[in-house]
C-alpha cells in the first residue's frame, strides 16, 4: 500500500518515505509513527495508542515519542505552529492533516469491475482472534492487529489481460477469454482433449513441432520491466528428453533477446526453470514434474522498485524464489504455449487455463487460484461446496493430493494467518476471488493444535465469522471487519473476542488442556448468543463477571461511528498475539461447518 500527500508518498508495505521520487531517510520508529497517523488519518490518534502501537511491551518516556515527531516534522518540512501534515491536539496525541490518496489496494468491500473478465459459460470451473489472555497487554493487540492490515496489498484492478483456455468446440482458432484479442491458432500435431477444467491443448502426438501461437492483439500483455504474473495448469507424461516450452511471449520477429521475453519451460530432468538456463537469467524448480499428474504453476515477475525479483509456485507453494535479469519486453509481441514452429521440441502433455496477469499476485491470490480450481470441495456447507481462501500472511493449506481437498489448515509462518469459505465462481477469475456469506447462525467444529515452546510462549487457534468477505490476504480484525472470534489457546483458556472494536468478550479457565495435542473446539451461534464446547464438554465463561455458558454477542460494530461490515463471513484464524515471529505450526483439521435453523 502506498499514500500519497502533498509531495510525498509513503511506501507502507517497505516502510519508506519518498518526495519527488527520493527517498527521505527516517529511522524505524519514526517512519511507524508515520504509518500510524497516516493509517488513522480521518481520526485523532492519542499519545497512548501511539506508545502502544510502536513501543508495545517497551518501557520509553514522553521525550522519545515528542523525539520521533520531532523528527517527522523535519522530514516533512512542517511546521509545528502552522502544520501542513502534523497537527498536536495539547495533552491528547496527533492528528494527520493532509489530504491522503491511497494506492495500490483492492477495497475489502470489492465488487464486480465495470468491464468484467468475459468467461464463456460452459467452461465455468465446478460451482463451486484474535485471541488473547486477558493479562496481556492491549498495546501487543493493537500493533499486531494494525501491522496486519498492512500486510500484502494486491494492485488496483489486477486482472487477467490475457487467457487461453481452449474450450472452443472446433477448429484450430483460440480465442483469449480476456477480450484483448490475443488470440492464435494450434498448430503442427496440436490438438485439445479432455482437460484439467473443459479441454486441454493435446501434445502428446510425437516430437514434430507442435503448440499454439498467436499476436498480442490489443498489446495488452506487460512490457518494459512492470509486475506481471503468468499461472498455467499442465500435466507432462514425459519430457521428451529435451527443453520444451509451456508459455513464452516476446518480440514477434522471434530475434534472440533473453532478457526481453517471458519464458517458462520444462528441463530434460523434469524441473520447471523460468527464464533461460545462464546465469542470472533463469530460476529453477527445487522438484520434477513430469509425473503424469495435473499441477498449477504460477510464476510472478516484480518490476520497479524491485525489478528482477521473481518468484515461482507449484500447486499453491513457493517452489523457488530469486533475482534474475529483469525482464524488457517491448513492441509487438507474440505468445507461444507448448512449443514453437522453429522446429523445437513440443512439450510432451496437456497444458490448459494459460493466464497472464497485469501485476505481481500475492502468495495468497496465487494459493486461492489454485485451491478454486480444485473439483472437490475443501468443506461444504449447507450442500454447497466451498474451498479454502487464505488470509493474513503465512497460513498454508496442506492438502490431501490423492483427494484433492484439503485435510488440514497450518499455519506454516511465525505470524498471523488463516483462511476464509469461498465460492469458486467465474472460473476462479481473479476479480472473484473472494470469502462467501455462509449465513449468520452457524455450528463450526475441528481440531485444533496450538502449539507451546514450554517457555511461556505460546499461540491461539480458532474461529472467527460475521465479518467481511475478505480478499486473499486480507486481515480479519479492525478495518472493515465485524463479528466475533472464539480462540484456544495454548496455556489453557478458551476466549471470546470482537473483532471491531477490538475488545474481550468473555473467558474461561480449562482444567485440563495439552498444547502437544489436538483439541475438538465446536462453537454454535445462534442470533446475538454463542455457546462452546471444548473435547466435547460444555465451557463455562466469565462474561462481565457473571457465570454463563450462554454467551452474548452483541452487534457493537453496528454502532455510531459504525466500525465494520457483518457480511455473513466465516472461517479459521491463527494468532501468536505475544509471540510474533517467534511461534507458529497451529494446525486445524476435521472441520465442520453446519448452518442452524430456527
Amino acid at each position: 500500500m502506498k499514500q500519497r500527500f502533498l509531495e510525498f508518498e509513503a511506501d507502507l508495505d517497505r516502510r519508506c518515505l519518498y518526495r519527488a521520487g527520493r527517498e527521505v531517510p527516517l529511522r524505524p520508529k519514526a517512519f511507524q509513527v508515520l504509518e500510524v497517523l497516516l493509517t488513522n488519518h480521518d481520526r485523532l490518534v492519542t499519545r497512548k495508542e501511539l506508545f502502544e502501537e510502536v513501543w508495545a511491551g517497551t518501557a520509553v518516556t514522553d521525550d522519545v515519542l515528542a523525539g520521533a515527531i520531532a523528527e517527522l516534522r523535519k522530514a516533512l518540512g512542517d511546521d509545528p505552529k502552522t502544520p501542513s501534515c502534523i497537527r498536536t491536539v495539547p495533552r491528547q496525541g496527533y492528528r494527520f492533516v493532509a489530504p491522503i490518496a491511497t494506492i495500490a489496494t483492492i477495497p475489502s468491500d470489492l465488487t464486480v469491475p465495470a468491464n468484467p473478465v468475459p468467461v464463456p459459460p460452459r467452461w465455468a470451473k465446478r460451482p463451486v482472534l484474535v485471541a488473547t489472555s486477558l493479562i496481556i497487554l492491549a498495546g501487543a493487540i493493537a500493533f499486531a492487529v494494525w501491522r496486519i492490515r498492512l500486510l500484502h496489498p494486491a494492485p488496483v484492478n489486477l486482472r487477467e489481460v490475457a487467457w487461453w483456455t481452449f474450450d472452443e468446440p472446433r477448429g484450430t482458432a483460440l480465442r483469449d477469454s480476456s477480450g484483448n484479442s490475443a488470440d492464435g491458432t494450434l498448430f503442427g500435431n496440436a490438438t485439445r482433449a479432455p482437460g484439467k477444467s473443459g479441454y486441454a491443448l493435446d501434445l502428446t502426438t510425437g516430437p514434430a513441432p507442435a503448440g499454439a501461437n498467436g499476436l498480442d492483439g490489443k498489446s495488452a500483455l506487460p512490457v518494459g520491466d512492470r509486475s506481471r504474473s503468468v499461472t498455467a495448469w499442465f500435466l507432462a507424461k514425459s519430457t521428451s528428453g529435451a527443453m520444451t516450452t509451456i508459455f513464452n511471449y516476446g518480440p514477434a520477429d522471434l530475434q534472440w533477446r533473453p532478457a526481453a521475453s517471458v519464458n517458462i519451460q520444462m528441463r530434460a530432468d523434469g524441473r520447471l526453470l523460468v527464464g533461460l538456463e545462464l546465469a542470472n537469467l533463469g530460476l529453477d524448480s527445487r522438484d520434477r514434474f513430469d509425473d503424469g499428474r495435473w499441477h498449477h504453476l504460477a510464476v510472478v515477475f516484480r518490476g520497479p522498485p524491485s525489478p528482477g525479483d521473481t518468484r515461482l509456485y507449484v500447486d499453491g507453494r513457493e517452489q523457488a524464489a530469486g533475482r534474475i535479469a529483469p525482464r524488457n519486453t517491448a513492441g509487438k509481441l507474440r505468445w507461444f504455449i507448448g512449443g514453437s514452429p522453429a522446429g523445437e521440441t513440443p512439450f510432451r502433455g496437456l497444458i490448459d487455463d494459460v493466464r497472464v496477469f497485469n501485476g505481481a499476485l500475492k502468495p495468497e491470490t496465487v494459493a486461492a487460484l489454485y485451491r478454486c480450481a480444485l473439483p472437490a470441495a475443501d468443506v461444504e456447507i449447507g450442500g454447497a461446496k466451498f474451498f479454502f481462501l487464505p488470509i493474513h500472511d503465512g497460513a498454508e493449506v496442506q492438502p490431501d493430493l490423492s483427494a484433492e481437498h484439503a485435510e488440514s489448515v497450518r499455519n506454516a509462518a511465525m505470524d498471523a494467518g488463516g483462511i476464509q469459505f469461498a465460492r469458486a465462481e467465474n472460473a476462479c477469475s481473479v476479480a472473484y476471488l473472494k470469502g462467501a456469506d455462509v449465513g449468520q447462525d452457524l455450528r463450526m467444529t475441528a481440531d485444533f493444535l496450538t502449539p507451546s515452546d514450554g517457555e511461556g510462549h505460546g499461540t491461539e487457534a480458532g474461529f472467527y465469522f460475521r465479518s467481511k468477505l475478505a480478499d486473499p490476504g486480507d486481515g480479519i480484525f479492525g478495518g472493515t471487519s465485524a463479528g466475533y472470534a472464539v480462540f484456544l489457546h495454548s496455556f489453557g483458556m478458551v476466549s471470546v473476542r470482537n473483532l471491531n472494536p477490538i475488545s474481550a468478550v468473555a473467558y474461561a479457565k480449562l482444567p485440563e488442556y495439552d498444547p502437544a495435542r489436538f483439541h475438538r473446539l465446536e462453537v454454535a451461534a445462534r442470533g446475538d448468543r454463542l455457546g462452546v464446547t471444548v473435547d466435547g464438554r460444555a465451557v463455562e465463561f466469565d462474561q462481565a463477571g457473571k457465570a454463563t455458558r450462554d454467551v452474548a454477542i452483541p452487534s457493537t460494530w453496528e454502532g455510531s461511528p459504525r466500525h465494520g461490515k457483518d457480511q455473513g463471513a466465516a472461517g479459521v484464524i491463527f494468532f501468536a498475539e505475544n509471540n510474533r515471529r517467534r511461534l507458529g505450526g497451529q494446525t486445524a483439521k476435521n472441520i465442520l461447518v453446519e448452518r442452524m435453523g430456527n
